[in-house]
């Protein structure tokens, strides 16, 4: 878990196993509450998990992708899906506050 957070891990994992998994995740439970459960303080615990655990991923992402040896574009798109993963989730997460 170290070398995932520390960006250590290779890119791929990083950003699709680490971060995009569980975004994808945090976005199905959410729009499951956002039907059923819209106040409940299930809703509220899922999305600050999800906050935080997202900025925690954007930042590992960004270290991964700065120690990625690869062609440059893998390092920019990395970053730039990313940063689109953010706004999508911060997105989501208006519709309940």
């Amino acid at each position: 878990m170290q070398n995932l957070f520390s960006g250590k891990r290779s890119l791929w994992f990083t950003l699709w196993i680490g971060y995009g998994l569980p975004f994808y995740i945090f976005l199905m439970l959410l729009d499951l509450f956002s039907s059923s459960h819209k106040h409940s303080i299930l809703t509220y615990v899922t999305s600050l998990v999800a906050l935080c655990y997202c900025s925690v991923m954007t930042i590992a992402v960004w270290k991964s992708s700065d120690l990625y040896n690869g062609p440059e574009i893998w390092k920019l798109a990395a970053k730039v899906l990313v940063v689109f993963f953010d706004i999508q989730l911060l997105a989501e997460l208006g519709k309940f506050f």
